[in-house]
């Protein structure tokens, strides 16, 4: 997603709350694909896939296949934080 030339360069969608990364992505004309990763400790681990953002939660990165965004967030107590 940070790759120099691509849409997203420099746009720092792991630095957003998904509905922000949600709403910076549907502006440039893409459809978004969410990858939400259950890291709760206690948690059953599991992943779901959603075209909405989840209400809380560290996006992680992504890629892009046509016109669509895949996006990874990991949400719990678990989830990775990055300096941002």
């Amino acid at each position: 997603m940070e790759n120099f030339g691509q849409p997203f360069f420099g746009v720092r969608l792991e630095c957003m709350t998904p509905s922000a990364a949600h709403a910076a992505i549907v502006a440039k004309g893409y459809a978004v694909r969410w990858q939400v990763e259950d890291r709760d400790a206690g948690g059953d681990g599991s992943t779901t896939f959603s075209t909405t953002p989840p209400p809380h939660g560290v996006v992680e990165g992504g890629y892009l296949d046509g016109t669509t965004v895949h996006i990874v967030v990991s949400v719990g107590s678990g989830a990775i934080r990055f300096a941002c």
